[in-house]
């Protein structure tokens, strides 16, 4: 706990040192890569979805399906490398210990181990929804205060790309597509540091809100673009469902043959849409302690084949969700 600790203050200090580290990959001629939203991937490697704090379930996911140390330990990170979706804090109840383990596998292995930006992965999400108490209890941290563990976290966060292209034809993402993005490249018209809470443009908050928040419909045979009413707490004008047909036209015109995304919780592990042309993934099981999904990754093999690997609920590391207030997200089914 402590090594993770120990990480993270390196994580942070890393990222305060953002303007020399700017000229420096500057002078490298990285300044370009430094700044694009969509990072690009090669196969294979293995995708994970909502966490929410569930470390619980996140290391029997690594010790069921191997995870990212060395072949020589038992893992298997020198030959595939690793994509997280957000969502890494709120809801369960070692938020702190996740985001800490995540940066660290980060820091000591940074072409291997990826970690996008999720739709809680801002302050003024995650001070509602449980990851501000949690540091606020375990660090006895007045988490206001600039100099907080809260604050240095949410300051990484605000860092983190929106997206992943893989081997030019899966996209990967928190949440979805909206109208205000209609290519790939899209994404990468929003500047960081990505805060909602900081001064945007209508053009880049709206592009956040789509990658971020917006979902597949409910029914395939819903189409074009509706506003997402169950996400109305967080905007009432940039956050959509999508069809099927939105869904279809988006692919094509991005020369792509997939989305795989996060942001819901899908009640058998994993969501197929869109004949099989968007993945939902969840990698927390029994979410919140209510739902009884199993939890789930995708491996994207070298031929692009997509491989769920499951595990089932085992106990889990949530929160009394019956102390709060806030509402579950509801499951896709």
């Amino acid at each position: 706990f402590f090594f993770f600790f120990f990480v993270f203050f390196f994580f942070f200090f890393f990222f305060q040192a953002e303007d020399g580290i700017r000229d420096a990959q500057e002078s490298r001629g990285l300044g370009d890569v430094y700044k694009r939203q969509v990072i690009k991937l090669r196969a294979p490697l293995k995708v994970f979805g909502n966490i929410h704090g569930d470390l619980h379930d996140l290391l029997r996911i690594f010790e069921t399906w191997k995870g990212p140390v060395e072949s020589n330990a038992g893992g298997d990170i020198d030959s595939v490398a690793y994509l997280f979706l957000g969502n890494y804090v709120d809801r369960g109840s070692k938020g702190l210990e996740t985001v800490c383990l995540l940066m660290a596998l980060k820091l000591k292995y940074p072409d291997a181990v990826h970690l996008l930006r999720g739709s809680h992965e801002d302050r003024l999400v995650n001070a509602v929804y449980g990851f501000a108490d949690e540091c606020a209890a375990k660090l006895h941290e007045n988490v206001n205060e600039r100099t907080s563990v809260f604050q240095a976290i949410n300051d990484a966060f605000a860092w983190l790309p929106l997206g992943a292209v893989v081997e030019d034809k899966i996209l990967c993402v928190h949440g979805g597509i909206g109208p205000s993005i209609t290519r790939v490249e899209d994404l990468n018209k929003v500047t960081r540091p990505i805060e909602l809470c900081r001064e945007m443009s209508v053009e880049e908050q709206a592009i956040l809100l789509n990658c971020l928040w917006s979902d597949p419909s409910a029914a395939e045979s819903e189409a074009g673009f509706a506003k997402n009413t169950l996400r109305s707490n967080i905007s009432t004008d940039h956050i959509f469902k999508f069809g099927v047909d939105v869904l279809a036209h988006f692919l094509e015109e991005n020369n792509l043959e997939l989305i795989v995304r996060g942001h819901e919780v899908a009640q058998n592990g994993i969501d197929v849409f869109g004949n099989s042309k968007m993945i939902t993934v969840t990698s927390c099981a029994n979410y919140c302690g209510s739902y009884t999904n199993p939890a789930c990754i995708l491996v994207i093999l070298k031929t692009l084949e997509i491989v769920p690997k499951l595990i089932l609920p085992s106990g889990g590391s949530w929160a009394d969700t019956k102390k709060r207030q806030e509402p579950l997200t509801p499951p896709r089914r």
